[in-house]
């Protein structure tokens, strides 16, 4: 999700609400990437290894 910290974290916090009510599992970890997303190319090493190694810890059922 993007956008300002305030709003991301009230959509973050509703989006998890509705997924709870469908009994949709939320782990208790997220990643809240703050601020305007950069065109792919843009993004440097390091944030590369962060989001990869978030996504690989992700489990999906």
């Amino acid at each position: 999700m993007f956008g300002t910290s305030g709003s991301l974290f009230t959509v973050g916090k509703q989006l998890t609400k509705i997924l709870d009510q469908r009994d949709i599992k939320v782990a208790k970890d997220h990643l809240y990437l703050h601020g305007l997303m950069p065109k792919m190319g843009n993004i440097n090493q390091h944030q590369q290894a962060e989001i990869k190694g978030f996504a690989k810890e992700t489990v999906v059922e």
